[in-house]
């Protein structure tokens, strides 16, 4: 038998939390205040998004998941690019 490829996971992602449990320091409001320009991006997150790009599942063969990253690029394109129907 030959020699099983490792696959490296991403870390394991932080559970959800809802927005009343986050507490906010005033350390943390004063950065944002200070680098407004630099926080501008964080309104347009794509929690969805990120968390398809970074899931991975061990022990999957690699042309099986190539073929997974393929298929989602098709589907991504056509709703980029829808054609007209009728």
């Amino acid at each position: 038998m030959g020699k099983k490829n490792k696959i490296i996971l991403p870390p394991q992602l932080p559970p959800n939390i809802g927005d009343d449990d986050i507490e906010v320091s005033n350390e943390d409001l004063s950065f944002v205040k200070e680098n407004k320009q630099y926080a501008g991006f964080l309104k347009n997150l794509d929690n969805k998004l990120i968390n398809n790009h970074v899931s991975r599942v061990a022990d999957v063969n690699d042309d099986t998941l190539e073929a997974s990253y393929e298929n989602r690029r098709r589907i991504s394109s056509r709703m980029d690019n829808p054609r007209k129907m009728g």
